[in-house]
């Protein structure tokens, strides 16, 4: 499977999750032939926080993600952004591993029953 990576804005997020998100965002998008099955990047909330957000069609997940999610992570950084916070999907088996391995930190905090976790420079 060949995926394409491209810079993923607000107009190819509201395509791939069918509504509009309203806020700034930065990121990136997998693409399949003309598909978009994998997003990921940072959104700016109404709290005033760095939310990390990253969704992909189901078959779709790949050992290249962490790759591709520390890359944004280290420009992320280089260009000072003090935080990003993530809520965990416990559903997604393996996203604990994964935020650990992207250097994430679990917080005390909650939000819908879902971890918060941060990953700071």
């Amino acid at each position: 499977m060949t995926l394409n990576i491209v810079p993923l804005d607000g107009r190819e997020a509201a395509r791939y999750f069918r509504h509009n998100i309203g806020s700034a965002i930065r990121g990136v998008a997998a693409r399949s032939g003309w598909r978009t099955v994998i997003v990921g990047g940072v959104l700016l909330g109404d709290d005033g926080r760095h939310w990390g957000f990253m969704d992909f069609r189901a078959g779709y997940a790949t050992p290249l993600m962490l790759k591709h999610i520390k890359r944004f992570l280290a420009e992320l950084k280089s260009e000072g952004a003090p935080a990003v916070f993530v809520a965990r999907e416990p559903s997604f088996e393996g996203s604990q591993r994964l935020l650990e391995r992207c250097g994430f930190t679990r917080t005390d905090e909650t939000i819908d029953g879902r971890e918060v976790w941060i990953w700071q420079q």
